[in-house]
């Protein structure tokens, strides 16, 4: 009686293990390719949708938020107290604008809209208000890391059309208080905070 453990298997022939070896290539390239271009192509879709941004300001932050999820594209309307990326084209000054137009990629500075037109920015006393909310005293002036004394800023200035106020919600935030509105064709993005 032969042992079913001896019998050997059968071997294919070799034209088979061929079609076998080049079948598992195929299947290997085939999914390496769908990988690059695959990823490749979804990168590079949410490369022109979405930015990470990171705020490594220190102290000098303007909101709480370390990292931003940006949607680009410029929203198709405004709503106060939601945060958006602008790219200025104004004159900021503090060295902002030299930033950005040396900056070879374009840099968000992200604000809160603090004022929609027809809002008001009210600063007296080196107290703001923008768009009916509290926004504090203008630290800067205080603190002399501004050229205009305390008091300097005061005024009472309508959001024209077209326009908008915006805002930092930490105390040394450098805004709309201090410089005044933006052009709403400057915010080129909604800005989502991470952490």
């Amino acid at each position: 009686m032969k042992s079913l453990l001896a019998c050997p298997s059968p071997t294919p022939p070799a034209s088979d293990r061929h079609a076998a070896i080049l079948r598992r290539i195929r299947r290997g390239v085939t999914a390496a390719l769908a990988v690059l271009f695959g990823g490749g192509l979804l990168n590079h879709w949410i490369g022109q949708y979405w930015r990470i941004g990171v705020d490594l300001q220190g102290e000098a932050r303007c909101l709480p938020w370390l990292v931003w999820a940006v949607k680009v594209g410029a929203p198709a309307t405004l709503a106060r107290d939601s945060y958006v990326a602008v790219i200025p084209a104004g004159e900021f000054g503090m060295g902002v604008d030299a930033f950005i137009r040396n900056n070879p990629t374009p840099s968000f500075i992200i604000k809160q809209v603090a004022g929609l037109p027809g809002d008001a920015i009210v600063v007296i006393d080196n107290e703001a208000r923008m768009g009916g909310q509290e926004y504090g005293a203008l630290t800067l002036t205080t603190m002399g890391k501004v050229p205009v004394a305390p008091g300097g800023y005061d005024r009472v200035e309508i959001v024209p059309p077209g326009r908008v106020a915006l805002a930092g919600t930490l105390p040394r935030a450098y805004d709309s208080r201090y410089w005044g509105t933006a052009g709403q064709n400057e915010v080129v993005g909604v800005a989502y905070p991470i952490f």
